[in-house]
C-alpha cells in the first residue's frame, strides 16, 4: 500500500471512538512498536492522534478491510464517565432589616462593682 493510500485511510478513519478497537489489533500485530511508550500516556485529547499513528502502523501488517471489520465486530461499550459534582444551588438571600438592639443593657452580675 502506498503512502497516499495509507494517509487517505488514516485521515478518513481515525477517531477517538474507535481507539479501543484499534488498540486491540495494534497489540496483536505490532507488539514491538515504539508507539507503545506513547500509548501509556494517552488521554482524551490525544486519542484521535494516537489512533492515526496506530492505523498507519497497522496498515503495514494488515488490510484496511480487516481494520474496519474489527471495528464492527464485538463493539466495546463506551466508558461511562462519573457524573461531575453539581454545584449546590443556594436560595437567594433576602436582606432583612437589622434587628433593633436592646436599648437597655443588662448588667453583668458576675462582676462586682465596688461603688454600689
Amino acid at each position: 500500500m502506498e503512502f497516499t493510500e495509507k494517509n487517505d485511510f488514516v485521515v478518513n478513519h481515525s477517531s477517538s471512538d474507535s481507539y479501543d478497537k484499534d488498540i486491540e489489533l495494534f497489540k496483536k500485530y505490532c507488539p514491538g512498536s515504539r508507539l507503545h511508550s506513547d500509548l501509556k500516556r494517552v488521554n482524551s485529547f490525544t486519542r484521535k492522534k494516537l489512533d492515526g499513528f496506530i492505523l498507519f502502523e497497522l496498515l503495514d501488517k494488515i488490510s484496511p478491510e480487516e481494520i474496519l471489520k474489527n471495528r464492527t465486530e464485538n463493539p466495546i461499550p463506551p466508558k461511562v464517565e462519573p457524573e461531575q459534582k453539581k454545584a449546590v444551588e443556594r436560595e437567594p438571600t433576602v436582606e432583612s432589616e437589622p434587628e433593633p438592639e436592646e436599648k437597655v443593657k443588662k448588667k453583668d452580675k458576675s462582676k462586682k462593682n465596688f461603688r454600689e
